[in-house]
């Protein structure tokens, strides 16, 4: 009689031309039974004797994972519906775009369990000779991670082929940054723009744009200045303006605020209470900082839109909305503020993400840093 493992030896049956049956012994279910898997194999015996063994590795160290006919397309817009509790609206809508647009369409009819590496490299490869930048590549392959990286925490998978992959490189450009001179002339081809309050704001608390949006009242307290970013509010794709929390924990935090965003917070109440008795019931809630003639928040779209607008039509050099944030930290550089405090007035993670992205702002550090050695080393 042969002796037989635990889970049983198992066993390869030809199937055809260059495919295999692989047999052996599953786990023992919850009733108590154990069941018999058979898995087709497409290749040489050697590769299904080598699949074989590896099942019956995995029975006995306890990381065997049950076979699934799941398709990568299947999972992943499961995995969506799943993960869009753990993370921001806007993230979710970031993903859904990866998925919609990359992963279904190049990998989406693959076997989920079958997936390698060498088709995420193909992957990525396709996306480059289609002219995608590095950034939408990069931004791919962390969705791709995230999910697999998922699908082994819940055993569907025995390991995540997207760490077998080497990450589409992100070349992070040094971005440009208006000077004061050139705020100005923007901010005065803004004057009388809807949008001339919420353009300064944006510049005095270097917020992002779905932050500012989505500041109410009830955060802002003008007597201690200093204002709560607690909410964005920001348009969602089939869902319209969404309510959402700040990207981070980091981002959830206090601004303390100077004399003139005071001043013109305050000037931004007079005008919306101005508004509403202008307008009369009609108005809305006006719990929000900025809104339009009628009370309603703004959707972050108008605001972007009237400041490229503005810009192009002042002849400044190109820039976003986004650039008035980026003008707020080149201003805090250029006063020596101390960088954690320009990290935590920005919401970043962590003061070194800070340093990746505006180090390049800060002025005279290697200068400093050369005097500070004569000083040390050669005084006395």
């Amino acid at each position: 009689m042969n002796k037989r493992r635990s889970h049983g030896e198992g066993s390869v049956t030809p199937r055809g031309t260059s495919k295999w049956r692989i047999r052996y012994d599953a786990p023992v279910g919850v009733d108590g039974v154990r069941r018999q898997v058979s898995e087709t194999v497409t290749g040489t015996k050697s590769k299904a004797l080598s699949l074989l063994r590896e099942k019956i590795s995995s029975l006995e160290t306890g990381s065997f994972v049950s076979p699934t006919q799941q398709t990568v397309g299947q999972y992943f817009q499961t995995w969506l519906i799943r993960h869009a509790e753990n993370v921001s609206p806007k993230t979710v809508e970031g993903y859904a775009t990866m998925i919609r647009n990359y992963v279904v369409p190049h990998l989406g009819s693959v076997k989920l369990q079958t997936l390698e590496s060498s088709q995420l490299s193909s992957l990525y490869a396709d996306m480059a000779e289609r002219g995608l930048s590095s950034a939408t590549r990069a931004h791919c392959h962390r969705t791709i991670r995230k999910a697999l990286g998922d699908a082994v925490k819940q055993n569907t998978l025995a390991n995540n082929p997207a760490l077998g992959v080497t990450p589409p490189r992100q070349r992070r450009r040094e971005m440009a940054v208006w000077d004061v001179s050139e705020y100005k002339s923007f901010m005065d081809a803004a004057s009388s723009d809807e949008f001339r309050d919420f353009f300064e704001f944006a510049a005095l608390t270097g917020m992002r744009r779905s932050e500012v949006t989505g500041l109410k009242w009830k955060t802002v307290d003008l007597d201690l200045a200093t204002l709560r970013v607690v909410e964005t509010l920001q348009r969602i794709g089939g869902r319209g303006l969404v309510v959402g929390v700040p990207k981070s924990r980091g981002s959830r935090r206090s601004i303390a605020l100077s004399v003139r965003t005071v001043d013109l917070l305050r000037d931004v109440r007079r005008k919306q209470l101005e508004a509403h008795m202008a307008v009369g019931a009609v108005f809305g809630s006006a719990e929000y900082v900025f809104t339009d003639q009628l009370g309603q928040p703004y959707d972050s779209g108008r605001p972007s839109k009237h400041f490229s607008d503005i810009a192009r039509s002042s002849g400044l050099p190109k820039q976003t909305l986004n650039s008035l944030r980026h003008f707020h930290v080149s201003v805090l550089m250029a006063s020596n503020t101390h960088i954690k405090v320009v990290s935590e007035r920005l919401g970043h993670s962590s003061v070194a993400f800070t340093m990746d992205v505006y180090g390049h702002l800060m002025p005279g550090m290697q200068e400093q840093a050369a005097l500070a050695i004569d000083s040390a080393l050669l005084s006395g």
